[in-house]
């Protein structure tokens, strides 16, 4: 592997590196370079890691002068995870910005970021809101972002627990928090390695997402969310299964934790342990901490939409587990035990047939 120079710059120490990852991205490659080329924030490194790539991805970043541009070159493909740890190890500034090779951002990202983490040095890690597009660059979802609002650091830490709840395109990061505590990408954790980070960061400092729109995240068949998605739930489940068993107890039955993922994520379960799972559900709720009532109400929400979900599967299989399902969920919330969505769950499994008479 070898650096290509750049240019040299006016100022040796930008405030920010933005850092990109591209493997044969030559069809959406340029305007992704152009939307950060083009930031109204000019103070930064852009790397740029050529993870191997056999199309013209070599020829477009070629045809990028800019001074600010560093590139890196891998002669084959390493991977995403890899790679960004490559660049990592380039970065010259107190901020990390990372940018996707098929996805945009807008004009102002750079510039709103670090204001913010000017203003508030207790975040570690900020990120934003995002807009859906097609690979022809057309807004998808009525041009609505992806998220309602925006979530605290206790919120995220909360949904980390579930899924991941941090768009990477637009995360921006204090490096001297991933110095001080040895952090990178961890490449036994690809295809789910920034969900990895995440949940690890909100160990050492805090998290906060605002609702604003950063990036234009762009929907391709060949991302790994539709191209490599069972390795992808795969290493999702091993970051939901850690921060779990970090949470409530080492001793917590796989099988539960099982169960409790193919509810999330699967359409059939092929573990049975639904009791087990609603325990899950029911413990980290009560270990909550949240910042606000507003953040209590949507935890509380959360909980109990996973507790129906789990009451619902679990009547197909075992309905004493559905009833003991419906139950922790008294423990949680009376509001949501006696509304209208249980009873529909109990209508619904007793129309199945499968209650004993």
């Amino acid at each position: 592997m070898h650096l290509q120079k750049p240019c040299q710059s006016e100022n040796n120490m930008p405030e920010i590196s933005v850092l990109m990852s591209v493997y044969n991205g030559e069809k959406y490659l340029k305007a992704a370079l152009d939307s950060i080329l083009n930031q109204t924030f000019s103070d930064f490194e852009f790397i740029v890691v050529d993870d191997g790539s056999t199309d013209q991805t070599s020829g477009i970043l070629d045809g990028c002068s800019d001074s600010r541009m560093v590139r890196l070159h891998n002669p084959y493909n390493i991977g995403l995870t890899r790679s960004l740890n490559r660049g990592l190890e380039t970065v010259k500034s107190r901020y990390i910005a990372r940018m996707d090779a098929d996805d945009i951002a807008v004009p102002e990202r750079l510039q709103e970021q670090i204001d913010f983490m000017e203003q508030h040095p207790e975040i570690g890690m900020l990120s934003g809101n995002i807009r859906l597009i097609n690979p022809t660059g057309e807004v998808l979802n009525n041009d609505e972002p992806v998220y309602e609002k925006a979530a605290s650091h206790e919120m995220l830490k909360w949904q980390l627990l579930w899924t991941n709840p941090v768009p990477h395109m637009t995360v921006m990061l204090r490096k001297d928090v991933l110095d001080k505590h040895h952090l990178t990408y961890v490449p036994e954790y690809n295809t789910a390695e920034d969900h990895e980070l995440w949940a690890t960061l909100a160990q050492h400092t805090r998290l906060v997402r605002l609702n604003r729109v950063w990036a234009f995240h762009r929907r391709i068949e060949s991302s790994v969310s539709h191209s490599r998605r069972e390795d992808q739930l795969a290493t999702q489940y091993r970051v939901i299964a850690r921060e779990i068993q970090k949470l409530l107890d080492d001793s917590i039955p796989e099988s539960d934790i099982q169960t409790l993922f193919e509810i999330l994520y699967r359409e059939k379960n092929i573990h049975h342990n639904y009791s087990g799972a609603a325990r899950i559900i029911t413990a980290a709720y009560h270990l909550q901490k949240p910042a606000s009532a507003e953040d209590q109400r949507e935890m509380e929400g959360d909980a109990a939409s996973y507790l129906h979900k789990t009451a619902r599967r679990a009547g197909l299989h075992a309905p004493r587990q559905m009833l003991y399902s419906l139950w922790e969920l008294r423990k949680i919330s009376r509001r949501e035990f006696a509304s209208r969505t249980t009873l529909r769950t109990l209508r619904q499994i007793i129309q199945k047939s499968v209650l004993p008479g």
